[in-house]
């Protein structure tokens, strides 16, 4: 699980410029950070579905029939923004961006947004972890060092994503500076959406993630193949 994380922050680079920072993102592009990041959920259910557990086997199951949901809108959005960008590269990406892609193409970024809170696990798409239902979800069959591996993969995953979302939608960035305060916003706005809205259930999330994000995502692309 955390080596999945780890290499999903390699292959991001934290500067739209420069070779600071970029770790092994020359070998690597946006299809593969794709990738990687399904490692996390994936590994969370291989760890946790060993034991037997109800309560884990509960969050399990909430988590991988919401996993598909969730990553198609981000997916839709994010080939789009590859597709019009004509690059892979994550840096190009952000380079490329005169006008924040979150402003050329909002719909796209409104969808990829909307994913973004669930991977977060914000609500109202926090079903996985719900303590009241599942006694905290995967994290019950964990504790420990095993526990500080679950909470520091998922701590790195959160600001890869940040990162990857600050490339991909906001011009990416030229320092530290410029890096924190845009994932700071992009933080702020998740945890401040998640604290407005109670949790959906489970079919409640798949319904929504698939009519509303999924749709907006498609009509953006198809707004911005057209223009």
């Amino acid at each position: 699980m955390t080596s999945g994380a780890i290499m999903t922050l390699f292959f991001i680079p934290f500067f739209s410029s420069g070779d600071s920072f970029s770790g092994l993102s020359a070998y690597g592009n946006l299809f593969l950070v794709l990738y990687l990041m399904v490692l996390g959920p994936l590994g969370n259910a291989l760890g946790v579905g060993a034991s037997g557990s109800p309560f884990g086997a509960m969050g399990i199951t909430r988590g991988l029939t919401r996993l598909f949901a969730m990553e198609l809108p981000f997916y839709i959005a994010v080939i789009a923004i590859m597709s019009l960008s004509g690059s892979a590269d994550i840096a190009t990406i952000a380079l490329g961006q005169t006008t924040f892609n979150a402003f050329v193409y909002p719909l796209l970024f409104i969808a990829a947004l909307i994913s973004f809170i669930g991977m977060m696990g914000q609500s109202p798409f926090d079903v996985v972890g719900a303590p009241v239902e599942v006694y905290s979800g995967p994290a019950s069959e964990f504790s420990g060092k095993f526990l500080a591996l679950l909470m520091s993969q998922s701590a790195i995953f959160t600001f890869a994503k940040l990162v990857l979302m600050v490339h991909l939608f906001l011009g990416g960035a030229s320092g530290f500076l410029e890096l924190l305060l845009k994932t700071f916003v992009l933080f702020i706005l998740v945890i401040s959406f998640g604290a407005i809205y109670g949790r959906f259930k489970t079919p409640q999330s798949v319904d929504f993630l698939i009519k509303v994000p999924t749709t907006i995502a498609v009509v953006g692309l198809l707004l911005a193949t057209w223009s």
